[in-house]
């Protein structure tokens, strides 16, 4: 075994590495309060010689309010405001009823697979089972359960890619490395999670190989990654069978809104103490008794010197009020944010000339439409794998179509339309007139 080449399986690519903590924080906002706290300080700073247990009590008493998270999931919803349309595919539909082999159906495994692409990317790969029984025709495929599946892997599993040029002058993927931590059965009746990682090459033939994590032993020293699968050619493809969602080198769609909104997590905490701090305190001046004053309907405080005093101190909270409109200031800018995400894409019932068409198309990419067309651009392409898979020719599995909800919205518009125009021509047309007119 090369065991240089071992050990540097679980390399990380650079972009990965930069991009890692920022997807980091998108998780944790998404998360919801428990998440965020469960990062501490990298989230909830402590204050210059504040206390341990005094900053726990605060991280405790902190709150996060899922503003990105609602509108992650609004978002998602936008996109699949219908079903997509499956009906132009040609591949059995038993396969789009399970297409991850774990009884997803595409609908499903689609739309998770889109929400896990706001981490900057989600990668789609097609696989299928191995065996070493010839396969002669698509029959037999079926009759063996041999069929192609597709699988999502999130951006934090896919650790490192290489692109390089082929003959034909076309940027290609030639190297994708993922991460796995499956549960495997550990003894009789227990499990435990392994560490692997799958590695897909494209040398002008694409191959798959597999490895694994190894613990040292006592003949062993520290932890080795071991090839338990070594490389496989898949002469039916053409390229590594892998749909990504987004880019590979993208931040996380939603980082600056989730900055936000980690911003007003922080500035709540200052909040809060604020206005702990601004409960009043009973306090005295020319108190001479040694024991605590126990306020109530019959105390009496005996106080001595003309400048004795009795009454309730408490900071000043000019602050407050201003600090409380800021954090609703921040909630209320990342809720515009989202909302202009979704609003842009929606089209106008108006009439509009060549000109106004020119320039909403400029302002049709807006980012939510962007990252649908990449949705929809990578369900095909895993498509065309699977159709590969099978032994279809090229682009002979069929397509995909989304059904977005500013599509749906612009379908309706125009039906409308259609069917006004159509009233208003029977109406005329019985008056002796025509619409031209």
């Amino acid at each position: 075994m090369d065991t240089s080449k071992a050990k540097k399986v679980n390399s990380t690519h650079a972009i990965y590495d930069k991009n890692q903590p920022k997807r980091d924080l998108f998780r944790a906002v998404i998360g919801g309060t428990d998440t965020v706290r469960e990062g501490t300080t990298k989230y909830l700073p402590k204050y210059p010689d504040e206390l341990d247990a005094e900053y726990k009590a605060r991280l405790i008493a902190s709150t996060i309010d899922g503003v990105v998270a609602d509108g992650h999931q609004g978002l998602v919803g936008k996109v699949f405001h219908e079903d997509p349309d499956t009906s132009k595919v040609k591949i059995d539909d038993a396969i789009l009823q399970n297409i991850d082999n774990e009884g997803n159906k595409f609908a499903v495994f689609a739309k998770r697979a889109f929400a896990d692409a706001f981490d900057g990317h989600s990668v789609i790969v097609v696989d299928a089972p191995n065996s070493d029984v010839p396969v002669r025709s698509l029959e037999d495929e079926r009759t063996m359960g041999i069929r192609p599946y597709w699988r999502i892997y999130q951006a934090k599993d896919v650790i490192n890619w290489r692109w390089d040029v082929d003959e034909t002058k076309q940027t290609r993927l030639a190297l994708l490395v993922l991460k796995e931590c499956p549960e495997v059965p550990d003894g009789e009746f227990g499990t435990k999670t392994v560490e692997r990682y799958r590695v897909y090459r494209n040398t002008g033939t694409v191959t798959q190989e597999l490895w694994e994590k190894v613990e040292g032993t006592v003949s062993t020293v520290g932890t080795e990654y071991v090839q338990v699968m070594p490389p496989m050619a898949m002469p039916k493809l053409l390229a590594i069978p892998a749909a990504i969602i987004g880019k590979l080198e993208a931040e996380p769609w939603l980082l600056n809104e989730s900055r936000l909104e980690i911003k007003a997590y922080q500035k709540e905490s200052s909040f809060d103490i604020i206005e702990y701090l601004s409960i009043p305190v009973f306090y005295t001046v020319g108190y001479s008794g040694e024991e605590p004053i126990s306020l109530g309907a019959h105390t009496h405080v005996r106080l001595e010197g003309e400048k004795a005093q009795i009454g309730f101190a408490s900071i000043d909270a000019a602050g407050h009020t201003s600090l409380k409109a800021t954090i609703d200031g921040i909630k209320q800018e990342i809720a515009g944010k989202l909302d202009a995400l979704s609003t842009e894409t929606m089209p106008t019932n108006q009439e509009q000339t060549a000109t106004e068409v020119v320039s909403d198309d400029s302002k049709s990419q807006a980012r939510l439409i962007v990252w649908a067309r990449q949705l929809e651009d990578a369900l095909n392409r895993a498509l065309q794998f699977t159709g590969q898979f099978m032994g279809m020719g090229e682009d002979a599995a069929g397509v995909i179509e989304l059904r977005p909800a500013w599509k749906v919205a612009q379908e309706n518009a125009m039906e409308q339309r259609d069917f006004d125009r159509t009233i208003v021509t029977e109406e005329l047309k019985a008056k002796g007139g025509s619409l031209s007119e």
